[in-house]
Order: C-alpha cells, then sequence, then structure tokens
C-alpha cells in the first residue's frame, strides 16, 4: 500500500512539475520573508518562511482553509521555468520538528519529525525554490520520522 501511494505522489507530482500552475510566483513569498535559508546545490534553495510576514491573501487564505486538519501540505508555485513549492506544516494533533532537506537521485526528500500531543497550534512554512535554468529535481518525497509518507499537493492560481 506504501508503495502504491508513493507512486500515485510521484505521479501527481510529475504532472504539477510538468504542467504547472499559472500563477505569479514573486509575489507569493519574498526574501525578507525568510526566517533562513540553505543551498542544496546550485541554483536550488531552501528556505524556512516566517508566516506572520506573508502578505499574500491566496496563500494565507490556502492555509487558512486547512488549519483545523493536522498534515502536511505541498503548494505548487510553477511560473514558466521558475519552480517554487512551498511546505505547510499544520500541526493541530501534534507537532512537526527538524525539518531537513536533501537532494538525491533527481528527488528532493523532506524529512521530519512528527510527535503528537493534542491541543497542539503549530504551523510552519518552508519553501523550495528551483531557480536554475536547468530543473535540478523531477520528483519531491517526505519522511516522516524515517518513514515515507505522503503529502496534499494543492495548485495555486490567480496569485497576484
Amino acid at each position: 500500500m506504501k508503495k502504491l501511494m508513493s507512486i500515485v505522489m510521484s505521479v501527481s507530482l510529475a504532472s504539477t512539475l510538468f504542467l504547472g500552475c499559472s500563477i505569479n510566483s514573486s509575489k507569493l513569498v519574498t526574501k525578507d520573508q525568510y526566517k533562513s535559508q540553505k543551498e542544496l546545490k546550485e541554483n536550488l534553495i531552501t528556505a524556512e518562511i516566517d508566516i506572520s510576514k506573508v502578505k499574500n491573501e491566496v496563500l494565507l487564505r490556502n492555509i487558512n482553509d486547512v488549519t483545523k486538519k493536522n498534515g502536511v501540505y505541498c503548494y505548487t508555485l510553477n511560473k514558466d521555468t521558475n519552480r517554487k513549492y512551498l511546505f505547510f506544516f499544520n500541526g493541530v494533533e501534534g507537532f512537526y520538528s527538524d525539518v531537513k532537506f536533501s537532494l538525491e537521485n533527481k528527488e528532493v526528500t523532506v524529512s521530519y519529525k512528527y510527535t503528537e500531543k493534542s491541543g497542539c497550534k503549530e504551523k510552519s512554512l518552508f519553501l523550495i525554490d528551483d531557480i536554475g535554468k536547468v530543473q535540478n529535481f523531477e520528483a519531491l518525497g517526505v519522511n516522516k520520522n524515517g518513514n515515507r509518507d505522503t503529502f496534499e499537493i494543492i495548485c495555486l492560481s490567480n496569485v497576484e
């Protein structure tokens, strides 16, 4: 079952990567909203975003739509050759920690620890930005507590 879920997620991501969403991602998140930044590879960066500094109404509305549901959400932010992805960790029944990114075999893997805790209301937001002319990765994956996990992909559109 886990293998089937991984295949379904990879196919969904591949279609999103190649078809993309028609949005203006440059106004979605900006460098002044970064808490920290790391380069995975030349022209491939990750950053933690300060949610309190996000000004984009479409993104904020989408984040608020899922605030009652525990989980990991990936917002796709594709436009032309600019490939951005936001990972939103919404801790309602627990909290997410030690979020790390790695690149191997053309897959960016987001690894994290998850600890159950009722009444938790922790949120975090991370960016993957592939700014190179040549695409650095073709798939995304997530590992929760060392095991492959699933996430929900949400395509944002009409972002100004």
